[in-house]
């Protein structure tokens, strides 16, 4: 009963060197462009390696939490934690989502880069590469629930997280109250709704957190494409998402203006329990459908705007 916290324990002694790692790396990196130096291409590969293997050291330690000791509080952690941790660090991917930028490397590396190598940038373009890191992890509590519900039952429970989350997100969308949201007692009915069961909070919340860092991901991509020199480019791109992490919080009034349902308590593992996700927070849980809408429309115009901007290069070359 006590593998799941040392798993835990375990993935933060590994998690947090790896996270310096990768900030370092992409400092690094930024500091090699700005100067032209090839060995710029270098530790952006690598620093690409330590991102990798933080993510999955993360998403591992999760699964063999889930596996060992069930627990909703740990099996959230161990979603929220790699996602996070890999948002921080993703300036080392965002630096090769547009052609141009990548082709840079290659040209710091070599006066004369190979057709191989912009077949294969254009095969593994970083920002799919985030973006399936994000739903891997996502989606390993609400898997670890399928694959052993007898170990994620509870007393308020449906036993139908799918269902439940696909009727959460209609909600959101314009649909009518789930069964699940109806008030019940005081409290509910003083909210507006009843609060939602643990099978059905741990999965929303980790998908609901997979979708704005998806968001935010393309926000900056699409930010820097605003600073015209590559180079300057390069180096926001780099350096801003450690930035946007651990700013996150001064985010939160203008986002909840707009009723977004925004709460930069998702991304904090020691606060998420004070989140609108776990106090099923009525803006939160109707905002859950209309952020995964977001997300997958971000993902449609960024393949979108790789394409045009592809096009644009091939003309102007």
């Amino acid at each position: 009963m006590r593998h799941g916290p040392m798993v835990g324990f375990t993935a933060i002694l590994i998690l947090m060197p790896l996270v310096l790692c990768t900030w370092l790396l992409a400092l690094a990196t930024a500091v090699l462009v700005w100067r032209q130096r090839p060995s710029a291409r270098v530790t952006l590969l690598v620093g690409r390696l330590v991102l990798f293997l933080l993510w999955a050291a993360g998403a591992g330690s999760a699964i063999l939490s889930g596996i060992l000791r069930p627990d909703w509080v740990h099996d959230f952690w161990g979603a929220q934690v790699p996602m996070c941790a890999a948002f921080l660090g993703c300036g080392l991917l965002l630096c090769g989502v547009w052609g141009d930028d990548a082709a840079l490397f290659e040209r710091v590396a070599t006066s004369s880069p190979g057709t191989g190598s912009a077949r294969h940038r254009r095969l593994a373009n970083p920002a799919w590469t985030f973006l399936g890191m994000l739903l891997v992890s996502a989606l390993v509590p609400l898997v670890l629930q399928l694959a052993f519900p007898e170990e994620h039952a509870t007393h308020r429970g449906t036993g139908r997280p799918v269902h439940d989350l696909v009727e959460l997100a209609h909600w959101g969308l314009g649909g009518p109250l789930p069964a699940l949201l109806e008030p019940s007692g005081d409290a509910g009915h003083a909210r507006g709704i009843d609060f939602l069961p643990r099978d059905v909070t741990v999965p929303m919340g980790a998908t609901l957190i997979a979708a704005w860092l998806w968001i935010l991901f393309c926000a900056l991509a699409w930010v820097g494409r605003l600073v015209r020199a590559p180079r300057r480019r390069i180096v926001l791109l780099l350096l801003a998402p450690p930035v946007v992490g651990l700013l996150s919080p001064l985010a939160s009034w203008p986002l909840g203006v707009l009723r977004l349902g925004f709460d930069p308590r998702f991304f904090w593992p020691l606060a998420a329990r004070d989140s609108g996700i776990w106090t099923s927070d009525p803006a939160t849980m109707q905002s859950y459908g209309r952020v995964l809408l977001v997300a997958a429309l971000c993902a449609v115009l960024l393949a979108a705007s790789r394409v045009v901007q592809g096009a644009r290069r091939r003309t102007a070359a």
